[in-house]
């Protein structure tokens, strides 16, 4: 579906990392810092936030709320004292159609605590996703598609990700913050600092572990890896039956 939202499963990791996160407060609580594989000196972090960088898609709008926020104090308004900026830059690299957002207006319904103009700048059609267009170059497609596959909208090709990779590098690299809270997605993870995270995993990193150039793995090794979480996905729903 376009947009996805969280589902069942999905919803209850994102409380769980906020109870995780709850622990890691616990400053008479020895230890709870290694809940979540974090080292020792990072046990402030949630404290120490001064802004939440979030992609404006759904899926990472509620992780945010659901697992973040809720530990972040508030003011008179009942939103986060630290600011809660949507950020385009930060969404998943467009693969399937639950990658394509929905207007600002829609969304700001939805999440009146976060700011969706300060770093959007939309298109006549609100659009602040990814969207191809084929006026110069004609598209070809990417994901595997040797067995009739078909999608319901066009990837986003390596080069216009890696355009866009390197410019939420330079958004970062320009923020005055010392600590952001990136709200994001596998692939923006993989191409920023080349790790696998799993589904709502918190990592503390440093600006300088980063590079302009990314990680990302090439068109060939995305779809393989896709190829694969495929079957996975096949063999998942054949055991649930």
């Amino acid at each position: 579906f376009r947009d996805s939202q969280l589902s069942d499963r999905g919803i209850h990791q994102a409380k769980r990392l906020g109870a995780r996160l709850g622990h890691l407060l616990e400053a008479d609580r020895p230890g709870s810092e290694m809940d979540l594989g974090l080292d020792p000196q990072d046990q402030n972090v949630i404290q120490d936030i001064e802004l939440i960088a979030c992609s404006p898609l759904t899926r990472a709008l509620q992780t945010a709320e659901l697992s973040l926020v809720p530990h972040i104090e508030k003011s008179d308004d009942d939103c986060s004292k630290v600011p809660i900026v949507a950020l385009p830059l930060a969404s998943e690299r467009v693969y399937l159609v639950s990658d394509v957002g929905r207007s600002t207006e829609e969304l700001a319904r939805q999440f009146p605590c976060v700011d969706f103009k300060s770093d959007i700048d939309v298109s006549e059609n609100n659009c602040w996703w990814f969207t191809y267009d084929d006026s110069d170059t004609p598209y070809v497609e990417w994901r595997p598609n040797g067995q009739d596959q078909s999608y319901a909208c066009k990837g986003e090709p390596e080069a216009d990700f890696n355009i866009r990779m390197t410019a939420l590098y330079d958004w970062l690299d320009s923020r005055e913050e010392s600590v952001i809270a990136l709200v994001c997605h596998w692939g923006v993870i993989d191409w920023l600092i080349g790790e696998d995270y799993e589904n709502c995993q918190l990592g503390v990193v440093s600006f300088e572990s980063m590079q302009r150039t990314g990680f990302m793995l090439s068109d060939e090794e995305a779809a393989a890896l896709f190829a694969k979480g495929e079957k996975t996905v096949v063999l998942a729903e054949d055991d649930e039956q």
